[in-house]
């Protein structure tokens, strides 16, 4: 469809003229006066807009004599310069000029302070910073000028000292000069790419990568037989003060994660910005006297600092998942996803390597290690930001600033969020994102009678209307959020799409932040940018056990999708529930390769509707031979899509309630889903055929689903009882290795960290852990069960699901200790064709209905019409050991993690006791 045409984001009132006069000569005089107003008016305006803050009260430095040192015309968009200086002397000083589109940047070391100036092509010129130094340079101190893509910052021995924000445009040139003749040797250039490091050490014997040890024994740790295993490799220090490296001094602006398995009488941690000189940030978790404490520190040239400390107990025989991040000063640390500290060091350190740490004991145990460079901000108004971060000086627009950018993360997927006052406004406000010099995206909320969200491009050729649509006014203060991914953007209000754009011309990373009419500024309460998730992909098949037949029921894609003999066209669903975005898409290119001679596609189905309703089915495909692709719609007939080139890939895509059918990654069709029950759907693929080609061919993805195959650390789970580990299942063959829990004198029970919603499906694939000395046909195998609703400390507290409890009598829904629904002709078979068999379990909770099968096979439902309010789930069983090869668990919910809360009962109350 045509673009509708572009609308002005504001209006105002053309200002009226006085009558020019008829003499010739007055008329000459206006329009000179008329153009001499119109210069300075624009060259005014110019000015602001090119400001990104208030100049500072200090003046640009006078004019002195500079001596040309040289000159760099080949830059990336990032890098740094970096070597030593002489100690200086009264008169003497080093300029750094860099050129830009529409500016001039000095960078100005003098003997007892440092400038940033901005010189505009208008003749404008204004401070951006100016530092005193505490002590005047010394002969090697080390000089670092490090840009930024969107700011500079000068540092002395590692600490920057001044720094400030700049535009996203082509710096094509750089100038050296100085005056009173320094002595100053050559600086190194250092080109900084973007930052990616990541390892889960699967190294070969002997071998540690890029790491450097420094102190310490450091190992990789793996299993017997690593190639047969889920997860086989781990990284494990020893020794007191045992310290392992890797990285490079320019690295900066990062965010380090790594998962961290305290071994007995173990002390652990990270370093960042870490220095050959021992200069470094320290996240360091030890026993002081009887608690465990964490604590947050900056050590320089000898001097530690405490820059954060608190109480916060760990287990030894969990994991848990650590990261740290600075960005020009804000540093923040985050323990299993929850945020622990948030600093802002005032003269942060510049950059530099990471490290890994532990110390006593038996040593810790590293893994799944990741740099990345630092991708979220927040900003609210009580909390300081400096001003690479916030230009604004606060998470607010003013009438000669209208708008507001987050600096220091730069997408191009980005979600940027606002808490927004709108009582009495009657003025455009919104958020922008991917703003890279005059090209951005925009989210106008347009007050009005009705109210309207339009999405708006930005571009050197004006502005165009992607999309706008009607909505009711949103209160006297909402929640706002801009997400752009790819090609797509939308808007919401309060949670809810409210519009939708596809075709979306900017493209490239850029800022984000918000804006309003000048004549109404606006203070939002929180500021904040994230990257927009790419839904991430459910079916994890570990290639590890792909070649061994009897690891397919649960790591074969064929076996994921059940027939539906019922339907018109051929159709299979996914066996696993999906209640929240969710994407499937079919390559039909690769399909057709194989098959020209059917029908392809992909199909949606809510069962959420009332009873007379029926089912409601969405169904994309194309007809064989080029005949055709075609959209059904619930109650409808299928109708013809516009098809213009040759299909290769059909999808559909639920996005909050909006559903998008795509053809080549382009969207031909959106619309809402009608309102129901719940949120659940369920996802096919439509298609004769059992293959693993056409399986793998089909490809979903899905928000709010958590995947386990324990490829990974297992840092989302919680040992509450029993031993938790990979280890071998078969006596008779240890070449194979999974996840496993095991307890002969009770209950072991693995708690999740992470919350589920008020509904909830899991699914997982176990087997029973081989013990001859128990029997020689598997006559102990019993209570295979999954927990959900409790409250994390007994498993009593919730509602179990149970394949073969009570000694292997049957399979239950119990809530607490009473059972709701029984079926006793389903049992774990205790004989021999149990010694290599996967039994998967699956278990819903849907309001107060509770739902159980086995291998596909319904074992029992049952109603709770005053449903348990626990929001905690977990894997148990009952004097017995499993072994849990993948554990898949969905719910409507963003499952966050509970953090570190209170350690679990380490004796948990069951169905079994009274």
């Amino acid at each position: 469809p045509a673009a509708p045409a572009p609308q002005p984001e504001f209006t105002q009132p053309r200002p009226v003229r006085e009558p020019v006069p008829s003499s010739r000569r007055a008329a000459l005089i206006v329009n000179v006066a008329l153009a001499v107003a119109l210069f300075l008016a624009l060259a005014l305006a110019v000015g602001v807009i090119l400001s990104r803050r208030r100049p500072t009260t200090a003046p640009p430095s006078t004019e002195r004599s500079w001596t040309p040192l040289g000159e760099s015309t080949r830059l990336a968009p990032a890098f740094a310069w970096h070597g030593p200086l002489p100690a200086f002397q009264p008169g003497q000083a080093l300029r750094f000029r860099l050129h830009g589109q529409t500016r001039i940047l000095a960078a100005i070391i003098d003997p007892d302070h440092l400038t940033i100036e901005e010189h505009t092509g208008l003749g404008q010129s204004r401070v951006l910073d100016r530092q005193p130094l505490d002590t005047p340079w010394t002969d090697g101190d080390i000089l670092t000028i490090a840009k930024g893509p969107d700011s500079l910052a000068l540092a002395r021995n590692g600490s920057v000292l001044a720094r400030a924000p700049i535009p996203l445009e082509t710096w094509r040139l750089v100038r050296w000069d100085q005056t009173g003749d320094p002595d100053v040797a050559p600086l190194a250039y250092q080109k900084i790419g973007p930052l990616v490091f990541a390892d889960d050490f699967m190294h070969g014997d002997g071998e540690l990568g890029e790491w450097r040890p420094q102190t310490g024994t450091w190992t990789v740790h793996a299993l017997q037989n690593p190639i047969r295993s889920a997860n086989p490799f781990s990284l494990l220090g020893t020794g007191d003060d045992a310290l392992i490296r890797v990285g490079q001094w320019f690295w900066r602006n990062y965010r380090l994660t790594c998962s961290a398995h305290p071994l007995k009488g173990s002390a652990f941690g990270l370093s960042l910005c870490r220095q050959d000189d021992g200069q470094s940030y320290d996240l360091r978790w030890s026993i002081t006297g009887e608690a465990a404490v964490l604590e947050l520190s900056r050590n320089s040239r000898g001097e530690h600092r405490s820059l954060a400390r608190r109480e916060l107990p760990f287990r030894p025989e969990s994991w848990v998942q650590l990261a740290v991040s600075q960005l020009d000063g804000l540093l923040v640390v985050t323990v299993d996803g929850h945020e622990t500290f948030r600093v802002l060091d005032p003269q942060p350190l510049l950059g530099g390597g990471i490290g890994l740490w532990t110390s006593g004991g038996e040593g810790t145990v590293f893994d799944d290690v990741t740099v990345l460079p630092v991708d979220q901000l927040a900003a609210t108004g009580a909390a300081a930001l400096p001003a690479s971060l916030l230009p604004n000086g606060s998470p607010a627009t003013a009438k000669d600033q209208p708008e507001c950018p987050l600096g220091g993360v730069l997408l191009e997927n980005a979600t940027v969020e606002m808490t927004a006052p709108l009582a009495g406004r009657t003025a455009p406000l919104g958020l922008f994102a991917r703003r890279s010099g005059p090209r951005q995206l925009r989210f106008l909320l347009v007050p009005g009678t009705p109210w309207q969200a339009r999405i708006v491009a930005t571009t050197p050729a004006g502005d165009v209307l992607l999309a706008s649509e009607n909505l009711d006014p949103p209160g006297p203060a909402a929640e706002l959020a801009f997400a752009v991914l790819n090609r797509e953007a939308w808007g919401t209000v309060n949670g809810r799409i409210a519009v939708y754009a596809g075709r979306v011309p900017v493209l490239g990373q850029g800022q984000a932040g918000a804006f309003a009419d000048p004549a109404e500024p606006l203070a939002p309460s929180r500021l904040a940018v994230r990257p927009t998730p790419q839904l991430a992909n459910i079916d994890t098949v570990a290639e590890t056990f792909s070649h061994e037949q009897s690891m397919q029921n649960w790591n074969s894609p064929v076996l994921a999708w059940v027939p539906d003999y019922t339907s018109k066209l051929p159709v299979y669903w996914h066996r696993s529930d999906f209640w929240n975005d969710l994407a499937v898409t079919a390559n039909v290119a690769e399909l057709e390769q194989r098959d020209g001679a059917q029908v392809w596609g992909v199909a949606l189905l809510d069962e959420s509707g009332a009873a007379d309703e029926g089912e409601r089915r969405w169904q994309l495909f194309s007809l064989p031979q080029g005949k055709g692709v075609f959209l059904g719609l619930p109650g409808a007939e299928p109708v013809a899509l516009p098809a213009s080139q040759p299909v290769q890939t059909l999808a559909l895509e639920r996005r909050g309630d909006f559903l998008l059918a795509k053809l080549n990654g382009r969207t031909v069709w959106n619309g809402r889903i009608p309102p129901g029950r719940d949120s659940l759907l369920r996802v096919g693929r439509i298609g004769r055929g059992a293959t693993d080609d056409w399986a793998k061919a089909v490809e979903v993805r899905a928000a709010s689903v958590q995947t386990y195959s324990f490829r990974e650390a297992p840092v989302d789970w919680l040992p509450a009882s029993g031993e938790w580990e990979v280890t071998n299942r078969w006596e008779c063959d240890d070449r194979w290795s999974f996840f496993s829990g095991t307890l002969l004198d009770g209950p072991a029970c693995l708690w999740n960290k992470r919350q589920h919603g008020e509904n909830v499906s899991i699914e997982f694939f176990v087997g029973p852990k081989m013990d001859r000395q128990r029997g020689q046909w598997y006559e102990y195998a019993a209570d295979f069960n999954a927990v959900i609703c409790a409250d994390g400390s007994d498993i009593a507290s919730g509602y179990s699901f149970m394949f073969g409890g009570w000694d292997d009598r049957g399979s239950q829904i119990v809530r607490g200790n009473r059972i709701l629904a029984e079926n006793r002709r389903i049992v774990i078979p205790r004989q021999s064709s149990t010694h290599r068999r996967w039994f998967h379990i699956k278990l819903r909770k849907r309001g107060p209905e509770l739902t159980f099968w086995v291998d596909g096979a319904l074992v029992g439902s049952a109603k709770d019409d005053q449903p348990l309010a626990g929001n905690r789930f977990g894997l148990w069983t009952w004097k017995n050991g499993i072994m849990v090869a993948q554990v898949r668990v969905a719910t409507e919910s963003d499952m966050a993690s509970v953090g570190m809360a209170a350690p679990p009962n380490p004796r948990p109350r069951t169905p079994y006791d009274p």
